[in-house]
């Protein structure tokens, strides 16, 4: 099953960045994903686990280099620490596959915004 590494970068608050993220295997090398065609997403969840946060990927000039991009829309990312994240990947069919193992999102707390 692939892995990533961990996302590190992100803000509480913060949005409109694109992130990308590139599926990788075992060894480290990049996976080609170009088969996933159907809506394929990223999930986050705080280490409250109750804030989930779901967004939609793109494939990265068509999936040859494994990677997907998306990025938070305002109101995503709320609360800072850690988040598990990971990728589900869905084949021409719609059939839903669990891509990645889960993997550590950590953002950073916005000392500009009151809380």
């Amino acid at each position: 099953m692939p892995v990533l590494n961990v996302l590190e970068g992100v803000v509480q608050y913060e949005f409109g960045e694109t992130i990308t993220l590139t599926m990788i295997d075992d060894a480290g090398a990049a996976v080609d994903i170009s088969s996933y065609t159907g809506t394929d997403e990223v999930t986050f969840r705080h280490k409250d686990g109750q804030t989930v946060v779901t967004r939609t990927l793109s494939l990265v000039g068509g999936g040859t280099t494994g990677q997907v991009s998306f990025s938070f829309a305002a109101g995503n990312i709320i609360k800072s620490g850690e988040w598990r994240g990971q990728v589900k990947l869905r084949n021409g069919a719609e059939t839903i596959i669990t891509y990645s193992k889960t993997f550590v999102m950590n953002v950073a707390p916005n000392i500009w915004v009151s809380t």
